[in-house]
């Protein structure tokens, strides 16, 4: 426990597990936690969030948490972590219902466009949830729009990537045309940024034995999405959507000589895979950005993000990117 301190236009009180902030005008409020750890590292009341205005209050789900600051809110839950939302993106998420809306909880805190001259440049804000982003343009405020790749267009170009890999292998082995439904993880607790949902899939294959009967067996791998880009102190002008393993490679095999051929295909997968491979490319971004982000959905298909102002540009946007990945 500390004594009392005069902070900004306030006061604070630390002790082992919480601070307490006090002003007239907001009156005194706890930070815990996760949110605290987030607090003091956005440079607490001094930062653009200012002083606390609640105290960290349970969400109406009864798992989340959140406190809300004079600027802004921080807002945890065990499957993302503390995020930072604030201005007229909150002002958004708030009339679509906070956390209980369509959007989520924030993955990530607000974003700003990185520009030669941030002082006199447009400002492009956006902040990502565990359903989709809001933007902030000098054109406004909107949810962004969304081109789709569905679960089963997924599922089709992951066995596509498999089996072009598998043909390599100098086995006799192949892979039958059905997909197991994607098993969809929760996003993964961060502190600046959530880690993304892991898609789960499982591929069925055989290997040939000639007038034997074939050895079928069953591949199952963990895939990450993300983004990369060239590094830069702007914004890059493009990203590129790409995919990696996540965790182990399981074969299970049935027949004649299983063991070896589970062993087989699982170290040629590894073999094929070590590095991220790409899905698509030259996604346009920019200080103007075009696309915004991506995230995989809870039924096992892909979003990807796109800068919804103004209207009509936004529109051509989204016709664009869905036409670009409606040809992989």
């Amino acid at each position: 426990m500390s004594d009392t301190q005069a902070v900004g236009v306030g006061y604070v009180k630390h002790f082992e597990r919480y601070d307490i902030y006090y002003s007239d005008a907001t009156g005194a409020h706890q930070v815990q936690g996760d949110i605290r750890l987030k607090y003091n590292f956005l440079f607490g009341p001094l930062g653009v969030l200012g002083l606390p205005t609640t105290d960290e209050n349970i969400a109406p789900d009864s798992v989340g948490r959140f406190n809300h600051f004079v600027g802004g809110s921080i807002y945890w839950h065990p499957d993302t972590g503390p995020m930072m939302v604030r201005g007229k993106i909150r002002d958004l998420w708030e009339s679509q219902g906070w956390e209980r809306g369509p959007l989520g909880y924030p993955v990530q805190d607000q974003y700003r466009t990185r520009t030669v001259s941030p002082r006199t440049d447009p400002v492009f804000l956006w902040s990502l949830f565990q359903n989709g982003a809001i933007v902030q343009t000098p054109d406004g405020v909107a949810q962004a729009l969304s081109a789709t790749i569905s679960p089963d267009s997924l599922r089709r170009l992951v066995r596509q990537k498999f089996d072009v890999e598998i043909h390599k292998s100098p086995d006799n082995i192949g892979l039958q045309p059905n997909v197991d439904p994607t098993v969809v993880s929760s996003w993964g607790a961060g502190f600046l940024a959530s880690r993304q949902r892991l898609a789960t899939f499982t591929l069925h294959g055989f290997h040939d034995n000639g007038l034997a009967p074939d050895t079928n067996f069953q591949l199952t791998v963990t895939l990450l999405f993300g983004l990369t880009w060239e590094d830069s102190f702007i914004e890059p002008p493009s990203k590129t959507l790409i995919v990696g393993l996540q965790g182990p490679v399981t074969v299970s095999a049935q027949g004649l000589g299983h063991d070896a051929i589970a062993n087989g295909v699982a170290h040629a997968v590894v073999d094929a895979f070590q590095q991220p491979f790409e899905v698509a490319g030259d996604l346009p971004a920019g200080t103007n950005p075009d696309f915004i982000g991506m995230f995989v959905t809870q039924d096992g298909g892909l979003q990807i993000l796109v800068n919804p102002l103004p209207e009509i540009a936004g529109n051509f946007r989204q016709l664009i990117v869905q036409r670009k990945i409606d040809a992989l």
